[in-house]
């Protein structure tokens, strides 16, 4: 573990910091007024920065709900199209998006397919249906 006195002193929630410890204010404490003047010249960098119209953004999107909709015509001539739900956490995730392993029963004529890939098998094993629309 890390002797305290050799941890970086900090400013969290406006209070100094050593380790997880807080350390009271001290009058004419040179490390505590260092501290002070660096946070407030990257503040002052920061509001030059907003005044100029360039200051960083960090834009993602995060939990994306979304309907997967899975659609072929049935044997019997049936159009078929059902749906599930799905989640992801970032955009990138859309990219694989699939019904894999998903059965879907024909409404019309009772019959089940198995989706695979971009395919529909026909199959007498439910395991998942997945949501008529």
């Amino acid at each position: 573990m890390k002797n305290k006195v050799n941890q970086p002193l900090r400013l969290v929630d406006g209070q100094f910091t050593r380790g997880d410890e807080v350390v009271a204010p001290e009058i004419g404490n040179r490390e505590q007024i260092a501290l002070l003047q660096k946070a407030e010249r990257e503040i002052e960098e920061r509001e030059k920065y907003a005044k100029a119209g360039v200051l960083d953004v960090d834009i993602r999107v995060e939990d994306i709900g979304y309907r997967i909709v899975c659609e072929f015509t049935c044997i019997c001539g049936n159009e078929i199209e059902s749906w599930d739900r799905g989640r992801a956490d970032e955009l990138e995730e859309l990219e694989d998006v699939n019904c894999d392993g998903a059965e879907i029963l024909c409404d019309k004529c009772g019959r089940w397919y198995e989706i695979d890939g971009s395919c529909a098998k026909l199959t007498t094993d439910c395991r998942r249906p997945i949501h008529k629309l």
